[in-house]
Parts: structure tokens; C-alpha cells; sequence
């Protein structure tokens, strides 16, 4: 059984940032395709772990982020680099149309309830995985469960507000793209 997994983030590292107004629309980025495929070759498991607070302001349903996912696994699984699986919070600490989803939670980013799930489900020692993410909480995320992080920069940020990423954040790598990331992972193995 595999010990070791990639987690992602969505928006902004394998795809283009989905806009409210524009939910159904999924842009793989560049590269994406070419770097999920090299870790593929490694028996890496492929976890996407996503903040959805769309879901709590009430713009879009989990049925939707789970659409999403679907058919970008089918875009993904036809170029031979399936996910293996999908983890979302729904929640947002303030700004939620319901208390279903308004309320803080140990899934949302930068906690690690996402990552705890999936290693549960995926057997994995999680000191032994890698985060890959565009954003502070992505990186918080990684360092609080223990792996390997690698920080992405993403085209919805400026230099500037990388440079204050990295600062805060602190990631144990920094990569201009997913690609780059992934020879990192495949190096550190």
C-alpha cells in the first residue's frame, strides 16, 4: 500500500482560479498535465485538498465543486494523470448564508483535517508526503502535518505578494510552476 502522497491544491496550481460567476468553466494550466504524469512514473498518490468557501457565501452547491472534480478527473484521466482523490472544506468561519457551513472547523486550511482524512484513507505516513500549494494557508497546512512543502506561484499573484507568501509561510521550496514542483518531489524521494 502507498506511504507517500502528493497533496494539491486546486485553484490557482492545477487549475485556473474558478470565478462565482463562472464555476463550470475548469482551465488546466500549463504543464499540469506533463507534471501529474511524471509523478504518476513514482506510485505517488495524487490528493486534491481545496478550500470551497463558496459553498458557505451560498455562490455554488458541493454538487458543483464535486462536478468540477469529476470532470477534471476526466480531462485528467484521458491525458493518463488521474487524481486519485478529491477532499473540500465547505466551510467559512463568518461569511456563511447558513450555520451549517458558517462556522470555524478543523478541515479549512491552513488546519489539517483534510490531510488527516486522506492519510487515514491512503495509508500514509504524512512526514513522508508533500503539500503543494500557491498560498500561505496551503503551506501552514503542510508544515502543521508534517510534510514537505513546495510553494507554487500561481499567475493570480504579483511578485510582491509571493515575496510576502514566502516570508510569512515559509516554505521548504519555492517553484515558478507545478512542473518544477513535481521534479522537486521526484528528487526528494
Amino acid at each position: 500500500m502507498r506511504k507517500t502522497a502528493v497533496f494539491l491544491d486546486r485553484d490557482g496550481v492545477i487549475i485556473e482560479d474558478i470565478a462565482d460567476s463562472s464555476y463550470r468553466e475548469i482551465k488546466i494550466l500549463p504543464k499540469v498535465v506533463d507534471s501529474l504524469r511524471l509523478l504518476k512514473k513514482y506510485d505517488l498518490a495524487l490528493i486534491v485538498v481545496t478550500n470551497q468557501p463558496g459553498i458557505a457565501k451560498g455562490a455554488f452547491t458541493s454538487k458543483d465543486v464535486e462536478m468540477v472534480h469529476q470532470i477534471l478527473n476526466k480531462k485528467l484521466k484521458a491525458n493518463g494523470c488521474p487524481i486519485d482523490a478529491f477532499y473540500y472544506c465547505p466551510h467559512h468561519p463568518t461569511s456563511g448564508l447558513s450555520s451549517q457551513y458558517t462556522r470555524v472547523c478543523q478541515c479549512r486550511k491552513p488546519e489539517i483535517g483534510l490531510l488527516v482524512k486522506a492519510a487515514k484513507s491512503f495509508n500514509l505516513e504524512l512526514d513522508k508526503c508533500f503539500m503543494i500549494g500557491d498560498f500561505t494557508w496551503d503551506i501552514q497546512a503542510g508544515k502543521r502535518a508534517g510534510c514537505t512543502t513546495l510553494l507554487v506561484k500561481s499567475r493570480r499573484r504579483s511578485d510582491r505578494e509571493v515575496e510576502a507568501i514566502i516570508k510569512e509561510s515559509k516554505p521548504d521550496f519555492f517553484c515558478e510552476d507545478l512542473y518544477q514542483a513535481a521534479k522537486v518531489v521526484i528528487s526528494s524521494l
